[in-house]
């Protein structure tokens, strides 16, 4: 499931599943604060160690490197004065990691940094794209020097919809940072088939190639857009990274009804998709997939990743403590049969909810 990816500079392999680190920081939505640095270190010692990977016999040892493990993050992650927080804790943890395992930093762990470039309307220059670049690697504590760079930066949306003259200072921006290698590769966000061809375009007549596209992507956030934008990514060569593929959390099951949500603000933007039993179809087709003991599955939510993987994205959950960062890299060894498949479908199509899409998409 792992696949290779072409960029200035080198190939990069991505896992077949990541890590999505939006609530990192994020004090409104996810009621972050210091007293949970601990646990999330523990999160990330969990999945960069899947991925010390030396080379197997026969590969060469400055080929694209065999990696497991991808931390999706972004610099508008973290609320408020912890604004950045997600990429600063990413680069802290990494250094920890290093430390522990008695290797230099970055030394060949296989742990990739992929973060997204936030269009603010103040970000109108490609030199204004660059510095912000430059700004998340120092975050992340990716210096740059040598062979360091910033394994997969992101566009996180597009301008076209509401500022389209930003958008080419966009693009220009990040064509520049892979040309002054300050990336391996290059991805996007929130971009649909229309005008990922157009940055395509412009991208090949620099030389240069669109590597990965997230798209919200699940059971309950799969419809023309996102049939589309996997099947082009498909014809182009593109890897598809899907994220919030447990639809914050309602794919757990843990959210059955408005009593068991969450209290804030993430409760009260769900409470209209779980009443009147809204998830009700698609919660029960996903208890019976996971009973069926050839499935191997021991939660809803390793259902919908497995659902995911199924598709041939990348996943990207989030994780706030050892049990659930175990749990999602579980759903790995899970076999949904084209049955299962066709059957969670269906059972999604009867939900009277569905996620609300992101206001940034385009088409």
């Amino acid at each position: 499931r792992g696949a290779v990816m072409g960029g200035e500079g080198g190939g990069l392999m991505l896992p077949p599943m990541g890590l999505g680190c939006w609530a990192w920081g994020n004090r409104l939505l996810w009621d972050y604060d210091e007293g949970m640095d601990t646990g999330l270190q523990e999160v990330f010692d969990i999945y960069a160690s899947q991925s010390y990977l030396p080379p197997k016999d026969g590969e060469q040892e400055d080929g694209p490197r065999r990696v497991a493990s991808l931390f999706d993050t972004g610099d508008s992650y973290g609320t408020g004065s912890l604004n950045g927080r997600s990429e600063a804790l990413l680069g802290r943890f990494r250094k920890e990691f290093a430390r522990g395992r008695g290797v230099g930093d970055g030394d060949g762990d296989g742990v990739v940094f992929a973060t997204k470039l936030a269009a603010y309307p103040w970000r109108i220059t490609r030199g204004q794209m660059v510095r912000a670049c430059e700004a998340s690697m120092a975050r992340l504590q990716v210096d740059g020097g040598g062979d360091e760079k910033l394994e997969l930066a992101q566009l996180h949306w597009s301008a076209a919809n509401y500022a389209p003259l930003q958008e080419l200072a966009l693009w220009r921006g990040i064509g520049d940072m892979a040309e002054q290698g300050l990336c391996t590769s290059i991805g996007v966000s929130n971009y649909g088939p229309r005008q990922l061809a157009k940055l395509q375009a412009y991208l090949a007549s620099r030389g240069l190639q669109v590597a990965t596209c997230q798209v919200q992507f699940s059971l309950l956030s799969y419809d023309a857009l996102q049939r589309d934008t996997l099947a082009y990514c498909n014809d182009n060569g593109i890897r598809v990274i899907s994220y919030s593929p447990l639809a914050l959390g309602l794919l757990t099951g843990k959210y059955a009804s408005k009593e068991d949500l969450p209290k804030g603000f993430r409760g009260l933007a769900l409470g209209s998709l779980v009443a009147n039993d809204g998830l009700g179809p698609l919660l029960r087709e996903m208890e019976a997939v996971r009973a069926d003991a050839s499935v191997g599955a021991e939660t809803l939510a390793q259902v919908a990743l497995a659902w995911c993987l199924g598709k041939g994205t990348v996943p990207i959950p989030g994780a706030k403590d050892a049990r659930q960062a175990r749990q999602n890299l579980r759903a790995l060894q899970v076999t949904l049969g084209d049955h299962h498949i066709q059957a969670l479908e269906q059972a999604a199509q009867r939900c009277s909810s569905k996620m609300v899409q992101n206001v940034f998409q385009t088409k």
